[in-house]
Order: C-alpha cells, then structure tokens, then sequence
C-alpha cells in the first residue's frame, strides 16, 4: 500500500499479514496462560498447597493444635495472584523462634521452597509454550 506524500513506504504482501496475525493470536494465548486464572494461578494453587503439606508434615506435635492451626489462602485476580501458609496460634511465633527443628516456617521456605519455585517456573513456561504452539 503506498501512501501519498510518505517518506517511507513500506509494502506488505497478504501472506505477511496472514503472519503477522498468526503471530498475534499466539501472543495472546500466551498472555493468556500467564493470567492468575490459567496455567499460572493453578501453578500458584499447587505450589502453597505442596509447600502446606511439607509444613505439616516437620511441625511437631505434641497437642495438635499447632498444626491443625495452619492453613493456606490463595488469592487470584485479574492481573494480580499471591498466596501464602498461615497459623491463627500466638504461640506459634514462639515455637518458631526457638529455631532448629522447631522453624517450621523457616525450614518449609529453605528446605522445600527452591523445589517448588523451581517446579512453579517449569509449569508456567511449559504452559506459555504449549498456549503459543496450539493456537492456530
């Protein structure tokens, strides 16, 4: 297409725009898999609750209360996604404190945490390139 009085002119063949529209569509749907709703929020989903179940499984134990205390929440909004493990015992920052064995926070962050962040990234670009290789 050439424009009247342009300085530059730049032509585009219909295969080019069939392209760069295929390049489009698959951009989107890799946008797409990175929304709190998709590949990444279930990423998010399985990682607290793989982190929650280390977390109980080092808590000790002597009533229970501990660790029946502890819960996950997950939070997925447009453009936004956290989650996090939590007790509603005040003594729990105590029993943390104490250190050691008794860290089970601490310990569930160094001892599982790099495993689950690192099996986090792998979900979410397997899912960004899976979302960009089907879509037509």
């Amino acid at each position: 297409m050439r424009v009247p009085g342009a300085l530059v002119t730049v032509e585009i063949d219909q295969h080019s725009v069939a392209e760069i529209g295929r390049a489009q569509r698959r951009i989107e749907a890799a946008m797409l898999a990175l929304e709190p709703s998709s590949t990444a929020g279930r990423a998010l989903r399985d990682a607290t609750h793989d982190l929650f179940r280390y977390m109980q499984s080092i808590t000790h134990v002597i009533t229970g209360r501990l660790r029946n205390s502890e819960y996950t929440y997950v939070n997925l909004v447009p453009n936004d996604a956290y989650g996090g493990i939590a007790t509603n015992l005040s003594y729990s920052v105590y029993e943390e404190a104490r250190g050691g064995a008794h860290a089970f926070m601490r310990r569930t962050e160094t001892e599982r945490g790099p495993e689950v962040v690192d099996r986090m990234r792998q979900t979410i670009e397997i899912g960004v390139k899976q979302a960009f290789e089907r879509t037509p």
